[in-house]
């Protein structure tokens, strides 16, 4: 039963924190990761990032993602970083970048 207080409590943090953009500069500092930032035609900013065949292009308010190495990859990746900003959340300055 406690675990699934905790987990349903998690799950309402991350449902919050997911429409908080990401941290690029964050992103683009760990290792085998690639941003490349452009402009469009009508000159928004197109900001693509790939890291393990993963390839997230945002540009405004749209974003979209590419899995091109499986298809768990996108998913796993994506549970990691709402997991990363739950516990940034509940424990402020505790987990190091």
């Amino acid at each position: 039963m406690l675990k699934l207080l905790l987990a349903l409590c998690l799950f309402s943090y991350v449902g919050a924190a997911i429409a908080q953009p990401l941290d690029l500069d964050v992103i683009a500092r760990q290792p085998g990761t690639e941003v490349i930032k452009g402009r469009a035609k009508d000159g928004t900013e197109i900001v693509t990032i790939k890291r393990a065949g993963v390839e997230v292009i945002i540009q405004g308010d749209k974003e979209i993602s590419i899995d091109g190495s499986g298809p768990a990859v996108l998913c796993i990746w994506s549970l990691a970083v709402e997991t990363q900003i739950a516990a940034d959340l509940c424990y402020p300055s505790e987990y190091a970048a």
